[in-house]
Parts: C-alpha cells; sequence; structure tokens
C-alpha cells in the first residue's frame, strides 16, 4: 500500500531520512489538499516550517515516518527528523477523484468549477488522517515604538564627510517640517530653481566669491578633502526649504527611531542653518 505524507520537509529532508528518492504530489491537487487540511487545524504555510508538501511513501516507509520506535532510530542514524502532519492513502485518492470527476464532464462556467472545487475538498478532507499537532508559530513580538523625541523645528546637521573639522557639525542643514507620535517629515536646504544649480554646490574655491559668510575648509580639487557652509540668513535670495519627497513628488515620511544615523547629528533647536557641502577623496 502507498501513502502520501503530509509534512514541511523538503526533498532534500526526506530523501535523507528515507535514504532514497521520493516523489510529491502535483501541486494542483496539493492545494486542494493543504485547504483542506485546514480543517485538520493543519496550517497550508507558517512563516519558519515552509508550505505544507504531500510526499508518495510506500507501506515501509510509511512505518519508518510514523512508527515512534522507528523514529526514534531513524534520528539515532543521522537522518534528519520528518514530522509527518497527516496522510492518506493514495489509492483512495485515485478513486475519490475519478468519482467526483466522473459528476463534472465537460466545459464548466466558473460557477460550476468552484462547486467541483467545493466537492473535492470535501471529499479528500474525509480521507486525511491527522498524525501529529501542527506546531503553532509564535511571532516576533516588536518592541514598541517609544514616544517621538522630536518635534517642528528640531535642527539635524547632514552628510558631513569624516574628513570635516569638528566646528561643522554644529551648522544644519536638515529640520523637522512635520512629526507625529510615530513619524516626522524633514525638509532641507537647497538651492532655488533660479541658481541653476539646484541639489549641489561643490566648487569651494567659489563660494566665498557668490555668497555672504560662508565657512569653508581646504580647496576644490580632485585629490583634496573640501567643503563649505552657507548660511541661510545672509543668503535667502538662492537658498530655502525644500521638503523631501519621492520620485513622484509626493511627501516623504520617515519612523522616527530611523531618523539619526549615520553622519547625522540630532542638535535640538539651536544651530546654525544653510547648505552644506563636503567631499573626501577616494583612493
Amino acid at each position: 500500500m502507498a501513502y502520501y505524507i503530509a509534512t514541511r520537509a523538503s526533498f532534500t529532508d526526506m530523501e535523507t531520512a528515507l535514504g532514497h528518492r521520493v516523489s510529491r504530489l502535483n501541486q494542483k491537487l496539493a492545494a486542494t489538499l493543504r485547504k483542506a487540511a485546514m480543517a485538520l487545524d493543519i496550517k497550508q504555510s507558517t512563516r519558519d516550517g515552509g508550505r505544507l508538501e504531500f510526499y508518495s511513501v510506500s507501506d515501509a516507509d510509511y512505518t519508518r515516518l510514523t512508527d515512534p520506535q522507528e523514529k526514534f532510530m531513524s534520528l539515532l542514524t543521522g537522518a534528519e527528523g520528518i514530522r509527518p502532519l497527516a496522510s492518506l492513502v493514495e489509492a483512495d485518492l485515485d478513486r475519490a477523484i475519478k468519482d467526483v470527476n466522473s459528476r463534472y464532464t465537460g466545459r464548466m462556467d466558473y460557477t460550476t468549477h468552484q462547486k467541483y472545487l467545493g466537492e473535492l475538498k470535501r471529499t479528500v478532507r474525509a480521507l486525511l488522517v491527522k498524525l501529529e499537532q501542527d506546531v503553532k508559530t509564535q511571532r516576533e513580538v516588536k518592541p514598541k515604538l517609544g514616544k517621538n523625541p522630536y518635534k517642528v523645528g528640531d535642527l539635524f546637521t547632514a552628510d558631513w564627510e569624516y574628513s570635516a573639522p569638528d566646528e561643522f557639525d554644529n551648522y544644519a542643514n536638515c529640520r523637522v517640517a512635520r512629526a507625529t507620535d510615530a513619524y516626522v517629515w524633514l525638509e532641507y536646504i537647497n538651492f532655488k530653481d533660479e541658481m541653476g544649480v539646484r541639489g549641489c554646490w561643490s566648487n569651494t574655491d567659489s563660494v566665498k566669491n557668490v555668497f555672504k559668510n560662508a565657512k569653508t575648509y581646504g580647496k576644490s580639487g580632485q585629490f583634496e578633502n573640501h567643503g563649505h557652509f552657507i548660511p541661510l540668513a545672509d543668503n535667502e535670495h538662492a537658498l530655502a526649504w525644500f521638503p523631501v519627497k519621492d520620485y513622484k513628488g509626493r511627501l516623504v515620511r520617515q519612523r522616527w527611531d530611523k531618523v539619526a544615523g549615520y553622519r547625522i547629528k540630532h542638535l535640538g533647536q539651536t544651530g546654525e542653518v544653510g547648505y552644506c557641502y563636503s567631499t573626501t577623496p577616494r583612493d
């Protein structure tokens, strides 16, 4: 007698445990059996256990997988333990399918097909024998998000290279435009469109000639660290706050616990704001 064993084990696990190749029920019929197994409190799939599969096994293999003493001996030999959750006799399944199919011949419309699937599921459900209790997986409980420490107007200095002088850490180019219990919406200092360079001003050598009270370090060049800070207060003709948007122009929100990170420093609500640029040439 041959059986179908329902388990979440992989092909490799099955073949290791039995010592030979195994075959598996086709996925179309397996999908029907998975739904039927739910009546036995066996889930179709679990996050850590995987999808329920139906493997064809001989009478001897069935005994080896289900008999407690045989399972214990298999573990002693180093074979991976298989958890058989349910089973059914192959011949009984074949007869049941033929019986249902005989009543639904020819092409079926949607309503008739749904009726066919329902009858097939009820028929095969009666053939399934539960062997073990399905292990209930525990969802990971994520720690609750604490109180948002950021308020509207809070400043950040962002994206300074590690080569920038320490004093530049107190210059801010980002602030919180909106805040809720879980999220913040940020905006950055950037150039107005009429400047023609919105997004970047990389030439440190030219900054003091174009903008008022700019702070610089290093010199522009391919192999030298350099950067600059352009204060908003003295250059409002060129700079403004711009909200962070995605490629479709929608405002971007961030969970507050994801804001601070590498090269981003929270300054509270004190600090000089403006445009920040720095670069460290790579070897």
